[in-house]
């Protein structure tokens, strides 16, 4: 890449930044400064918490983040919290906490209108980006897929993973269509407190990753506690496997719709000698059995919850085992 390459790769990896894509915040962004590979996000605390560099904060807060661009993304390595003083903008707070905590005067600097939907301008063209660096690359790798759908696919998958909340565990099966992500919360005192969960999946037809389940957002709670990584690999473990066990119990032949997998699925006892002809469930039935599975699963999951039952369910060999990593 040249220099005019790299600067609108920058452009749009802040844009990316900016509209929540990358290590994303529990509020939307309103303000953000920049300079050189280095961009500051600010928005207000909605509820109390910490943030994933260790920052406590409280409801009503405005927090700045400084993110720096880490490849394709950025990560969150650095908050403060701002109070502007009377007659004092939040972005005059901003920028004199910037100046402040990291001695650093950012060169560009703006409000955001619209939460979610920003654009930078191009450095090189002086128009706004028509997209952000994470839609460029899934772009790219949309025309690459076309001669190698698996690249498309692992491309878009890992790009799914990287913007999610941290911490989080998640589990790709192997049928490489379905990735499962629980996500933590942690309180103002660094104890773990809350859970989200999310079922992504890869459709082959419209080449993307959407979610077709999930829990409420950081509705899942628990009495408090410290844990470790282990930990956290294993309780989400647990979970997921309860979930898979309802979804194979309520979905049968319907759950191999759901993943997409395109190898057969396990061979099974029945009492007919004849194979049962192959049921093609229209999006309502899935819809419907998906429903059910969930509502099944987060019952369960908030009895698990309160006690943190780490015994796992009786739903026989595991036969989607996947991989997990703790972010």
């Amino acid at each position: 890449m040249n220099q005019q390459e790299q600067s609108t790769k920058r452009a749009a990896i802040f844009q990316d930044t900016i509209n929540g894509t990358n290590d994303p915040t529990p509020w939307p962004v309103t303000m953000w400064a920049s300079s050189g590979d280095t961009i500051w996000t600010a928005g207000t605390a909605r509820t109390a918490g910490e943030d994933s560099v260790g920052m406590i904060y409280g409801p009503g807060e405005t927090i700045v983040h400084r993110n720096t661009i880490a490849g394709d993304t950025t990560r969150a390595t650095e908050s403060f919290a701002i109070r502007p003083a009377d007659g004092q903008s939040p972005m005059d707070a901003m920028l004199a906490g910037i100046e402040q905590w990291n001695h650093r005067h950012p060169d560009r600097w703006d409000t955001v209108t619209t939460p979610g939907e920003y654009r930078m301008m191009d450095p090189t063209t002086g128009r706004p980006l028509p997209m952000g660096w994470s839609a460029s690359l899934a772009v790219a790798a949309s025309a690459a897929g076309r001669l190698d759908p698996n690249l498309l696919q692992a491309s878009l998958m890992q790009n799914a993973v990287e913007h999610e909340p941290r911490p989080c565990v998640f589990f790709l099966e192997d049928n490489g269509y379905d990735l499962m992500v629980f996500s933590w919360h942690r309180n103002q005192q660094g104890l773990f407190d809350a859970m989200s969960f999310k079922h992504l999946q890869y459709d082959d037809l419209s080449m993307q990753v959407t979610c077709i389940s999930h829990s409420e957002d950081m509705r899942e709670s628990f009495p408090a506690k410290t844990m470790s990584d282990g930990e956290l690999l294993t309780q989400s473990r647990v979970y997921r496997d309860e979930y898979q066990y309802w979804r194979e119990r309520d979905g049968g032949p319907v759950v191999q719709g759901m993943t997409g997998s395109p190898s057969p699925a396990a061979d099974q006892e029945t009492e007919s000698e004849t194979p049962e002809p192959a049921r093609h469930d229209g999006p309502e039935r899935r819809h419907a059995d998906l429903k059910s599975t969930l509502d099944r699963f987060r019952t369960r999951l908030k009895e698990n919850l309160d006690g943190l039952n780490t015994t796992p369910p009786a739903s026989g060999p595991d036969r989607n085992r996947g991989q997990r990593k703790t972010l």
